[in-house]
């Protein structure tokens, strides 16, 4: 400690009390400094910004000419404390900040005002929305300032995946101030969120938008559609296209239709928006409806169309209709129909042997020449709605996203301070010889609750380690079944565990042994359906069943793949006049085979030279 002398007495020389603290403010909040200072006596105390090498203040007056800049001090401290007041601090005020005492070797000490600012897009130097070809490579850019120094992260706008370069597989997300699309297609359009982030809030985006440009494409489902006169029948096309597409259709003269009250068109939108549903609706069709249509679909990159042939059926089959659909086989339908609903409301486990057996045994309670095939069990499932549903086991109601929350979140915890070699599983694997069959028929839209299947079984036990090297299988000669549920909704209280061999059988082969509270036997059934017919004014009993359905599998897919190889895959449209005779060929045999069930049927019989 230094001390000076002042006439007879000696004084101590002044000295700083405490250090000056460092502060991180964001930018426009105020910023207070304080020097604290002892025996100051005659000297003075100064404020500086180092940096900048610029004076601010001495003693009680600001000398720099910025507004913001101010100094109080409290003189009534015992140690004197000097303030430097910066309000609405900014990103350039950042720096040391030096407090100095005019003795006659200075005293100086610093503290640090550090400036954190949120981060901020540059519009000028960020990609706007973009447009490009189909099959282009495309490059996204983002810059951001603030500080600290942003980063940037890329998300798609719908949450989808991205598909970014050629030796990169598809990502969530993606880091980095460019955002390069290899080869983008279609899948590829939408919105990308540029994110700007420091760890100072807030964070900011950019939403850029991505649209691909690809002539039109059209779907048919259905190529061929046969109907009866004076139907009702909607031809239907697929479209995709960016831009949106020009759509209409037209006839064999390319004559194009207008909307009136024999036809109505539109044009249904799609997701993703460059998906359309064309729809063309004829009324009342009469003879000169029959023929080809065409859905026509344009737009700046180009035009594409489809054609669907609409020919006459005897018989309408799969589409909608006022009159009801009725045949030889429509009472055994019907009967059927009731029987399954009766089935499943008793909780019942239905297969489509026992529904070929049980149509069976109505067309002898009918009175019916009736044999069931897999063609008519096809059918009748698809007019029913009924499906096969899986109605019982644990995996069937397993929790995805907590599974999955398990492996991401919990299991990485669990495992840290273990060695790979340290961690095992164990897993159970096993034969159910006594189980319930694990799905059955239903309609569509019912809900199928289960009961727990027996677990009676011969098991084995499967042990190893995460690294591999130590596996083992062991038989385990007991095993504890789980307690067998009870199916609270339904009357059904025994398990198949419960059953011996011949009650097993029973319970399989006749379904007088099903719990059936309440249901109609098969005459009652059989009664009911002749009430029906009785109020139906409409049933004709002389109406045959379909000989041959609409939808014949193998032939769209022949169709399908001529047009393909006819739109794309020849060079300067060569041999288009073969290919369209062997659509004709195929579809004039279609109509002249009309009898067969099938048109790979017919090619098998035809020699190949053809």
């Amino acid at each position: 400690m230094k001390h000076r002398c002042q006439g007879d007495s000696v004084t101590e020389d002044p000295e700083f009390t405490d250090v000056i603290e460092n502060i991180t403010v964001p930018a426009g909040r105020n910023v207070k400094l304080a020097c604290s200072v002892k025996n100051l006596g005659p000297y003075k105390v100064a404020w500086m910004h180092f940096e900048q090498s610029a004076i601010l203040t001495v003693h009680n007056h600001v000398i720099t000419r910025n507004p913001r800049i101010s100094v109080t001090h409290d003189k009534h401290d015992k140690h004197r404390t000097w303030f430097l007041h910066i309000n609405n601090v900014q990103e350039e005020d950042k720096g040391r900040y030096m407090c100095q005492i005019n003795t006659v070797t200075a005293k100086t000490q610093f503290g640090y005002v550090h400036v954190v600012v949120p981060p901020n897009i540059d519009d000028s130097l960020t990609s706007s929305d973009v447009i490009v070809r189909e099959g282009s490579n495309v490059t996204l850019r983002c810059r951001a300032s603030g500080s600290p120094t942003p980063s940037i992260k890329w998300k798609r706008d719908d949450g989808s995946k991205i598909s970014i370069r050629k030796d990169v597989t598809e990502v969530t997300e993606w880091e980095g101030e460019s955002l390069e699309l290899y080869r983008i297609s279609r899948t590829g359009m939408g919105a990308y969120l540029c994110i700007a982030s420091n760890g100072v809030p807030p964070s900011v985006s950019k939403r850029i938008k991505v649209s691909v440009d690809f002539a039109p494409m059209v779907w048919i489902p259905h190529q061929l559609v046969g109907v009866p006169m004076n139907y009702n029948v909607t031809l239907e096309c697929f479209i995709e296209a960016h831009p949106t597409s020009l759509n209409y259709w037209t006839r064999e003269n390319d004559q194009m239709i207008s909307e009136s009250t024999k036809y109505k068109t539109e044009t249904i939108p799609g997701t993703p928006s460059y998906k359309a549903t064309m729809r063309l609706t004829i009324s009342n069709v009469e003879k000169s409806d029959y023929g080809s249509y065409k859905c026509v679909a344009k737009n700046p990159r180009g035009e594409t169309d489809g054609t669907i042939k609409l020919y006459k059926n005897s018989k309408m089959h799969n589409l909608s209709s006022k009159r009801i659909r009725n045949g030889a086989c429509y009472d055994v339908d019907r009967a059927v129909s009731i029987w399954f609903d009766q089935m499943r409301a008793s909780g019942a486990i239905i297969s489509t042997n026992m529904i070929l057996e049980k149509s069976k045994q109505f067309a002898v309670t009918l009175n019916k020449d009736f044999n069931p095939t897999t063609g008519w069990l096809w059918r009748w499932q698809k007019r029913e709605g009924i499906s096969l549903k899986k109605i019982h086991g644990e995996a069937a109601s397993a929790d995805s996203e907590s599974a999955n929350n398990f492996i991401n979140t919990l299991f990485p915890n669990l495992i840290e301070g273990y060695k790979s070699s340290d961690i095992f599983n164990a897993d159970e694997s096993g034969l159910f010889f006594k189980a319930l069959p694990v799905s059955t028929l239903s309609r569509k839209e019912s809900h199928n609750n289960g009961f727990k299947s027996s677990k009676d079984r011969l098991t084995l036990l499967f042990i190893c380690n995460a690294t591999g090297d130590y596996k083992k299988a062991k038989f385990i000669s007991e095993c504890d079944a789980a307690p067998s549920a009870e199916n609270e909704q339904e009357d059904i209280t025994e398990t198949i565990s419960d059953l011996s061999g011949d009650e097993f059988d029973n319970y399989i082969r006749c379904d007088d042994n099903l719990v059936c509270c309440g249901q109609l036997t098969d005459e009652e059934i059989v009664k009911e359906i002749s009430l029906e017919k009785e109020d139906n004014e409409d049933y004709s009993d002389s109406d045959a069943e379909d000989e041959i359905p609409d939808e014949i599998p193998s032939l769209p897919n022949v169709l399908n793949s001529l047009t393909t190889v006819r739109k794309f895959l020849l060079p300067q449209n060569e041999f288009i006049q073969e290919l369209e005779n062997i659509e004709e060929y195929v579809y004039k045999n279609y109509l002249k085979k009309i009898t067969q069930s099938k048109i790979t049927d017919y090619f098998k019989e035809t020699p190949s030279s053809e």
